[in-house]
């Protein structure tokens, strides 16, 4: 299974990426084989290309680091 997961903001506009790494670990814990990136409100469309970029690298980071890869 792979889901797609949402990019949570802070109100400054910079990404949470506590809350994004606690979304990322909660949906492999529930059994997801991979993670769509910016995927389900339309936000990948709003980032730049170096944000998308920086948040795919972030996630695999936070993948490896876990040993799910």
């Amino acid at each position: 299974m792979i889901t797609a997961i949402k990019t949570p903001y802070l109100p400054d506009g910079r990404f949470d990426l506590e809350a994004y790494d606690d979304l990322v670990n909660m949906q492999i814990v529930n059994g997801a084989e991979g993670i769509i990136v910016g995927g389900t409100t339309g936000e990948g469309q709003l980032m730049s290309w170096d944000e998308h970029i920086m948040l795919i690298g972030h996630t695999v980071n936070c993948l490896a680091n876990k040993h799910y890869m």
